[in-house]
């Protein structure tokens, strides 16, 4: 593992013991996630991430978007290795529906306290990351 590697899981790891203060480790959770490259997010991934990113959903409307914005990076970097391999799908999305994360972003699409402006951005992620899911159902 590189050392530049082990420095940002270490960080990542400062955030989670850290989560108490839940507001601010969600932003750096994000903004983690959105400087990253492909190993690093493959570090951050397989420590868990993704479920920290989504244990905030029912927390607060005010958090949801550090919330979208962490996870259009992780399914950007999904899209890559798709792309890259050739997969027939995100790996990063195959994870979502496997957890059942899926309905809680259609779910917060139809929610009426989702505001407008972030009901239409996680529409959005969807068209652009996670089509061939929802063309399943």
């Amino acid at each position: 593992m590189k050392f530049e590697n082990i420095k940002l899981f270490s960080v990542y790891k400062l955030i989670l013991t850290f989560l108490k203060v839940k507001k601010e480790g969600l932003i750096c959770v994000s903004n983690l996630c959105a400087t990253c490259n492909q190993d690093q997010m493959d570090i951050l991934v397989k420590n868990g991430c993704i479920d920290v990113i989504f244990s905030f959903l029912s927390e607060d409307m005010t958090l949801l978007g550090y919330v979208v914005n962490g996870l259009e990076s992780i399914l950007y970097h999904g899209r890559q290795i798709q792309m890259e391999f050739n997969y027939a799908e995100n790996i990063y999305g195959v994870y979502l529906e496997e957890k059942r994360y899926l309905e809680k972003l259609e779910h917060l699409i139809i929610n009426a306290a989702t505001p407008k402006e972030l009901s239409l951005k996680i529409e959005e992620l969807i068209n652009n990351y996670l089509k061939e899911f929802f063309e399943k159902i």
